[in-house]
C-alpha cells in the first residue's frame, strides 16, 4: 500500500482507541449512520471495540439498529456492520433477538455490495435457522469466487445441489506419491511363511575343520 493510500485509509477507518468509550451505544449506532465517512467510521469502530469481544446484555437491544444500518441505513462502511453482526452471531447465535431478524439477514446474501455478501455468508450459518436454502440459492447464482459460500458451510447447513457437486469434485482420489500425479506404484505382497525365494535355495557352505 502506498503512503497516500495508507493515509486515506487511516482517515476513513480510525482506530478504536480514538473513540470515546463513555458514549452511549445507541448514540454510536446513530453516529455510524452519519453521511460523513469519517464520522461513520468512528461510530462503527466504537461499536466494534465495545461489542465485538463479548456478548453483552445490551447487544440484543442493539441488533435491530445494526441490521437497519447493514440493510441500507448506513451510507458508508455497511460491510463492517455486517462483519460486526457476524461476530455477535458467533458469540451468541441462540439469542431470542435473532429469529425476528432472519428475513433481513438472509436478504444480505443478495446485496449489491460484494463485501456485504461476503460477510453475510459468514453471518448466515450462525444467525439464520433456515440457512440451507438461502446459501444454496446464492451458490447457484453467485459469480464472485471470493464471496461464493464455502462448500463446508453449505454442507454443514444440510444444503444439496451445487454443494454436492463441489463435494464430489473435491473427493477425487489422490495419487500415492508425494507431489506427483499418476498411477500408484505397485508393491509386491509380503512373502508367506514357507514360501521359497524365486532365486532358488542357497548353496550350502562346506564345513571348515
Amino acid at each position: 500500500m502506498r503512503q497516500g493510500d495508507w493515509k486515506a485509509f487511516k482517515e476513513h477507518v480510525p482506530p478504536a482507541r480514538d473513540c470515546d468509550p463513555s458514549a452511549p451505544l445507541p448514540d454510536r449506532v446513530a453516529q455510524a449512520a452519519s453521511a460523513s465517512p469519517e464520522e461513520a467510521a468512528r461510530g462503527i469502530a466504537a461499536l466494534e471495540a465495545t461489542l465485538g469481544r463479548e456478548w453483552r446484555e445490551s447487544s440484543a437491544d442493539l441488533l435491530p439498529g445494526l441490521v437497519d444500518l447493514a440493510s441500507g441505513g448506513a451510507a458508508h462502511h455497511r460491510h463492517r456492520v455486517v462483519r460486526l453482526l457476524a461476530r455477535l452471531a458467533d458469540l451468541n447465535g441462540t439469542s431470542p433477538a435473532w429469529p425476528a431478524l432472519e428475513p433481513r439477514l438472509a436478504a444480505l446474501l443478495a446485496d449489491e455490495d460484494p463485501r456485504v455478501r461476503g460477510h453475510a455468508t459468514r453471518l448466515a450459518p450462525s444467525a439464520v435457522r433456515d440457512r440451507g436454502p438461502a446459501l444454496r440459492a446464492r451458490w447457484d447464482v453467485e459469480t464472485d469466487r471470493g464471496v461464493r459460500p464455502d462448500h463446508r458451510q453449505v454442507g454443514r447447513s444440510g444444503a444439496a445441489g451445487g454443494a454436492a457437486r463441489v463435494g464430489r469434485a473435491r473427493a477425487r482420489p489422490r495419487s500415492a506419491g508425494r507431489g506427483r500425479r499418476g498411477p500408484a506404484r505397485r508393491t509386491a505382497p509380503p512373502p508367506t511363511a514357507g514360501a521359497r525365494s524365486p532365486r532358488g535355495p542357497r548353496p550350502r557352505r562346506p564345513l571348515v575343520r
